[in-house]
């Protein structure tokens, strides 16, 4: 932050040394997105669309309801650019992007609790149009709100130990949001009822929206400062920016497997080991039980290792274990199959533990490569494309998964595609391993880099441009300091 920091509010930061329970009040804001997010996954098809056997009366028809979530899923795609671009250019006191948390948040979190109170009878069309709405103000605003808050983390965090430690405290909450989603919400739903659950889960989701608010503490800009760059020439550079480009298509490819492999365990528990729907649970909570105790060790080893060296482990010990998931109750082993696959879903949760932390900090070394490479930070729309692609990933999985069935079978008598998602997603995390081996970005191959990233300036000392790159508009960020170049890339 440039200015005076001695005249930052008590108990907030200028976003230079955080502390640790600063770095977790920041993460907090993480976590109530997950929150959110994951309570909408996991109950608004159940809600409105009731199954039969259920007791309860489907609000709205499937076709309504398949229409209104496409439709929504689509805005949520076109929001994440536009929001990304407005959020890096956004001038006012209050800095680039804790305005949108700060004004947003509420109004995100009403509209949350009004997404689950349909005014109309059971299968109306009122109810209909009103969850058509509600859903697609849902995904506008949650993306007017954390896409901002995504975009703190580069600015926020100045070292890779840093970025390293918030986004371990980001994987953490993602965690434990994640739990409380999935299992807390349904004890809500039970004995207060699904208007009730979202009060509750929208009250706690509001506190920790809010938390970044409280210790961040962004410097003043004004219209003068705002670059002078069109959308479609900030789209370019973002894609000339080719580490950004081999981390995020690598991404891209991770999500198309991991999402394969996750939505493919409970057709695995319940075709393949015979068992019943409630034990799905125990063995997602094996991976996640792996990962999370993993987290710990993510930062140490990032900084013996390196983060691209300790990724590239990840993705491939992943791409190795994955395909096991082939041979369950195959093999004449001394144990029966559904400790097979518990012992493998937990194995792939320690490289996955690896894996859940180290994507933020990885982007903000891609945005920090840019800023030399220009002169102007962007963090924002680096976090809306990479949205983009992770979401095309999700939906790219869902057909890829639904093609195998279809394809090789998923029934108790013909499992085979069942068994062939663990290959499949294999596969997939081996292309990302590859596309991801060429990003250079990392500070032990590169420690000039590491050490010439962020400096100090001098008194009256103003931002240098980095030497070989064209004059730019004037550096945007948080932090006094000044950009000394990047790693010699091509690009």
């Amino acid at each position: 932050m440039a200015g005076d920091t001695s005249k930052a509010a008590p108990g907030r930061r200028d976003c230079s040394g955080l502390t640790h329970p600063q770095m977790a009040l920041y993460a907090a804001g993480t976590g109530g997105a997950h929150l959110l997010n994951t309570t909408v996954v996991t109950w608004i098809a159940y809600f409105y669309v009731a199954p039969e056997g259920s007791g309860r009366v489907p609000l709205v028809s499937l076709a309504a309801f398949t229409l209104a979530m496409t439709l929504g899923r689509i805005v949520d795609a076109l929001a994440d650019l536009p929001v990304a671009y407005l959020s890096d250019r956004t001038p006012g006191r209050l800095g680039r992007r804790i305005p949108y948390i700060l004004f947003g948040g509420l109004p995100l979190i009403v509209i949350f609790v009004l997404l689950w109170t349909p005014p109309g009878s059971p299968g109306s069309t009122a109810n209909a149009l009103w969850f058509a709405l509600t859903i697609n103000l849902f995904f506008i605003a949650f993306t007017a709100v954390f896409n901002p808050q995504g975009a703190l983390l580069p600015e926020i965090a100045r070292t890779s130990r840093e970025r390293v430690t918030v986004s371990t405290y980001n994987a953490t909450f993602t965690m434990l949001t994640a739990a409380v989603a999935m299992i807390a919400s349904g004890i809500l739903v039970e004995r207060v009822g699904f208007t009730g659950m979202a009060l509750v889960v929208g009250s706690l989701a509001l506190v920790m929206t809010y938390c970044p608010v409280l210790v961040i503490r962004e410097r003043p800009r004004t219209r003068d400062e705002v670059p002078k760059v069109t959308f479609a020439e900030t789209l370019v550079m973002v894609f000339r920016n080719r580490p950004f480009l081999h981390y995020e298509f690598n991404m891209a490819a991770f999500y198309v497997g991991f999402n394969v492999l996750l939505a493919g365990v409970p057709f695995f528990v319940k075709v393949v080991l015979g068992q019943p729907e409630g034990l799905v649970g125990l063995y997602l909570g094996a991976h996640l039980a792996a990962a999370m105790a993993v987290f710990p060790f993510v930062g140490p080893l990032a900084r013996r290792f390196g983060k691209r060296r300790l990724y590239l482990w990840g993705i491939g010990s992943i791409a190795l274990i994955a395909p096991l998931l082939f041979f369950v109750g195959k093999l004449p082993l001394p144990l029966s199959p559904g400790t097979q696959a518990l012992i493998l879903l937990a194995a792939a949760g320690l490289p996955l533990g690896v894996l859940y932390v180290l994507p933020g900090a990885l982007i903000s070394d891609c945005v920090d490569y840019d800023e030399g490479r220009t002169g102007t930070r962007r963090e924002a729309i680096y976090v809306g494309v990479q949205n983009i692609l992770q979401n095309a990933a999700v939906a790219v999985s869902t057909v890829t998964m639904m093609t195998v069935f279809n394809l090789f079978g998923f029934g108790a008598s013909n499992p085979t595609g069942i068994y062939l998602l663990g290959p499949l997603a294999g596969l997939m995390f081996l292309v990302a391993f590859l596309i991801f081996r060429p990003y250079e970005l990392d500070e032990k191959r590169h420690p000039e880099w590491a050490a010439r990233r962020w400096q100090p300036p001098g008194p009256g000392d103003a931002p240098r441009r980095p030497r070989g790159t064209r004059p730019a508009a004037r550096r945007e960020g948080v932090s006094p300091v000044r950009p000394a170049g990047g790693p010699p890339l091509s690009s």
